[in-house]
This record gives structure tokens, C-alpha cells and sequence, in this order.
């Protein structure tokens, strides 16, 4: 962990299996699971978190998946951005919030606008990163990289690839904390900037997860010594 710097990446898998559990609608559990998002980021950064890093939907969820259940995902993604904007909930979390991935192609006009909006109003915070990764597989991401350093014809070093990430101005995972009961990782997420990271893996469903349960994973890295092959 880079001194004064912890990353945390959250992949938060169980909204739908939250919905069938208690007889509701699947993108019930995507409701849930956005508005748990904010309490997550306030208690991340009251724990010292710097950079909190959440992947909030693949490539294949907005291409595979019902079209109703897409639909309500854009407006789930809608609702949870109009209260970002509002002055009460930026200010307080004082955070600068980002959007990885390809949303800019799948998204209504409205919300790009209102994503972007987001992105240009809470620039002003330095101190504290919340990335929301939409519409994102890491590797589609590190294609694309490659592909556009072939086309540039630039040197192949770490430092040059980590340039062309869509990840670029973001440090390394120190945590990767995965919901939901299967200890796994999905669609190569955030790989090469989780290449070092320590692995948390909860049954707890996402809708469930408190800021008590962020609090004992972080605890339990606090207590691991990072040797990095040394």
C-alpha cells in the first residue's frame, strides 16, 4: 500500500439473488444495491479510504441481460446520479466521482449529460476518489489500451500501458472485496491495477453489506503484512 493511499475495489454481486430472496422484482435488488453504494462510500472514506473503486455493471449486463431489466438498470443508474448532484450529498461525501467504461455508448442522452455533470462538479475534490465502473469489462479495457498503442506505435512498458488504461489516473487495489458468496474474480476486473491486491471474499449479499462488514475486511488487511514477492 502506497503510504497515505488505500484503494479499495468493490465487486458487489447478489442484487438479484437479494430480490428473489424476498419475493421482489430483480432490479429491486439493483435499487438496493445503488443506494447502499453511497452509504459504503461515506463509511469507506471515514475509514481512511482514499480511492473506493465499485463496478456497478459488465458489458454483459447491459447486452445479455431482459430488456426490461436493462431498462430499469438505466434508471436506477438515473436516479442514483440526480442525487449525487444534489449539493447536500457531493459536499458531504467530498469525494471526486468518476464513471469507467463504455456508458457513453449505451446510455440514454440524459444520463450521459447528467454523468457528465457529476464528474465536472465534484472535480474540485482531490483528497478522496469514488470510481463507478459502468458498462466495463477489464478485457475489453486492456484491448482497447493495446489496441490504441499498436495505432500509436508506442513502446510496450508497464508505465505506457497503465497510460492508455481507462484506469490511468487511478493507483493500484491495495483490497479487493467481492459480495455475494462466490470467491471468484469476473471479466478480468480492473486486472492489471489488482495484480498485488489482498482478496476479501463475503456470502454476505451486496443489499447486506454494512458499513460494520467494510469495516472487519479492512481490519483483517490492516493486520496482513504485503511483502510483494520480497
Amino acid at each position: 500500500m502506497t503510504e497515505n493511499v488505500l484503494h479499495v475495489a468493490i465487486i458487489p454481486d447478489g442484487n438479484r439473488r437479494w430480490a428473489r430472496k424476498n419475493a421482489l422484482k430483480v432490479w429491486k435488488g439493483h435499487e438496493k444495491g445503488a443506494r447502499k453504494i453511497r452509504t459504503l462510500a461515506h463509511a469507506a472514506f471515514e475509514q481512511g479510504v482514499t480511492h473506493l473503486s465499485i463496478w456497478g455493471s459488465s458489458l454483459d449486463n447491459l447486452t445479455k441481460r431482459p430488456r426490461a431489466e436493462r431498462e430499469a438498470l438505466i434508471a436506477v443508474y438515473m436516479h442514483a446520479v440526480e442525487k449525487l448532484l444534489t449539493p447536500a450529498e457531493h459536499t458531504t461525501l467530498r469525494a471526486r466521482i468518476r464513471f469507467c467504461g463504455r456508458w457513453r455508448t449505451f446510455f440514454p442522452p440524459k444520463l450521459i449529460r447528467s454523468i457528465e455533470r457529476l464528474e465536472e462538479v465534484t472535480r474540485v475534490y482531490t483528497e478522496r476518489t469514488l470510481t463507478v465502473f459502468l458498462v466495463y469489462n477489464g478485457d475489453d479495457e486492456m484491448l482497447d489500451a493495446i489496441t490504441r498503442m499498436v495505432k500509436e506505435g508506442a513502446n510496450v512498458t508497464a508505465a505506457s500501458l497503465k497510460a492508455h488504461l481507462w484506469t490511468h489516473d487511478l493507483p493500484p487495489v491495495d483490497l479487493m472485496i467481492r459480495t455475494g458468496g462466490e470467491p471468484h474474480l469476473s471479466a478480468g476486473f480492473m486486472m492489471w491495477d489488482m495484480a498485488n491486491a489482498h482478496l476479501h471474499f463475503t456470502r454476505t449479499l451486496f443489499p447486506d453489506f454494512t458499513p460494520k462488514d467494510l469495516a472487519k475486511a479492512l481490519s483483517a488487511f490492516r493486520m496482513r503484512t504485503r511483502r510483494l514477492g520480497a
